[in-house]
């Protein structure tokens, strides 16, 4: 369910440890925010945004259930404006998460850490899509801010018993 879908997403980024020659550090993973700050490597924030839920087989208890999440996954990173590596640096994080996305093995069955709910994850990827906000300027204008919201769909199958 949500919280298992969301710690899956987390794990898949963590797990690739996503690293360019512009950021070696890698990238921070969030479901909850940390306190408002301006981290200085990219950092990803992923948020459960939309689902639905469909009752897939009868009887309605004992039935499969299809969930679709349209799962809202934001990257930032504050850059200095005058980097040279501005025209690619980011848009590489972005295509690395994008291709992460579409590789990602299923079906997978998934256990909530909190509740020990087993679920199927039996979609990932297949359709995502994204938005790339224009830059700004931090209040000082000495950073650049640069943000993307990636859009994955996720069809997970529950079942109540």
């Amino acid at each position: 369910m949500l919280n298992s879908v969301q710690q899956y997403v987390k794990g898949i980024i963590t797990n690739a440890a996503i690293t360019t020659t512009d950021y070696p550090g890698g990238v921070n993973v969030y479901i909850a925010p940390p306190m408002v700050d301006t981290p200085t490597t990219p950092t990803v924030y992923i948020w459960g945004s939309t689902y639905d839920i469909n009752l897939q087989t009868a009887p309605r208890i004992g039935g499969y259930f299809k969930v679709n999440y349209e799962v809202s996954i934001w990257t930032i990173v504050p850059d200095q404006p005058d980097y040279s590596g501005a025209d690619y640096a980011f848009p590489v994080v972005i295509d690395a998460l994008t291709q992460l996305f579409c590789t990602t093995p299923m079906p997978v069955v998934i256990t909530d850490p909190q509740t020990n709910f087993e679920t199927q994850i039996i979609s990932v990827g297949v359709k995502l899509s994204g938005e790339y906000a224009p830059v700004m300027q931090l209040g000082d204008q000495a950073w650049v801010y640069y943000s993307h919201e990636h859009r994955l769909h996720i069809e997970e199958k529950v079942q109540y018993v």
